[in-house]
């Protein structure tokens, strides 16, 4: 097993193990609109954890994220999508515009505090009526938008700053960006084993009008 290999069953057996159940969640709200043969843009796609019951359905992926390493290791499991490294804040994202049926975000969005360049990019991408699915940290009256994650959970010496965004915030960002809210499911996330930390996250679906 080389390093790649060994990194992504580490990343992918540490989701599992934790409870990370987001990618299914995601495709559930999603699944009624999948039609086989349509493209798919993963925005931060990681290991391909949350594109892979999507190509299961019979979608054509692409992915960018920033990590080159998870990056090759998509490569494994889809052998015939189209990767790009990028900068979810760069823009402009490496595509034209209209070219996607769906995009979707899951996982990434409680990196960023300011979500603008990924629901414009998006929007930009989609083809008209396309549908975007993500998830978000949900904030809730009484929280912080700002969540530290300390060294217990990144396994590691570095603390990690995550953020919250409300359903607000969301709604008005999709208006902003001719979306329109078409499914939400609330459900909670762990971000240990022992299930000893959780917070409110939101699976969302809009569609582009």
């Amino acid at each position: 097993m080389n390093e790649i290999t060994e990194m992504v069953k580490h990343y992918d057996d540490e989701a599992e193990a934790s409870g990370w159940y987001g990618p299914e969640i995601l495709f559930g709200l999603m699944y009624k609109f999948v039609k086989p043969g349509e493209k798919l843009v993963d925005l931060g796609i990681g290991t391909g954890l949350s594109s892979e019951l999507f190509y299961k359905a019979g979608l054509k992926i692409s992915g960018i994220d920033i990590n080159e390493n998870m990056l090759k290791a998509c490569g494994s499991k889809f052998p015939d999508a189209n990767f790009t490294k990028q900068n979810l804040n760069e823009v402009p994202y490496p595509f034209e515009s209209e070219t996607f049926n769906f995009a979707i975000c899951a996982g990434v969005m409680n990196f960023f505090s300011d979500l603008s360049v990924i629901f414009s990019e998006s929007a930009r991408i989609l083809k008209p009526e396309g549908k975007f699915g993500f998830i978000t940290a949900d904030l809730k009256d009484g929280m912080d938008k700002e969540i530290i994650v300390g060294s217990e959970h990144t396994h590691s010496d570095r603390k990690i700053t995550m953020y919250r965004h409300s359903d607000g915030e969301i709604r008005d960002m999709l208006s902003k960006n001719g979306m329109k809210e078409l499914r939400n499911l609330e459900f909670i996330v762990s971000m240990d084993r022992e299930r000893r930390h959780n917070f409110p996250a939101r699976g969302w679906v809009a569609g582009k009008i």
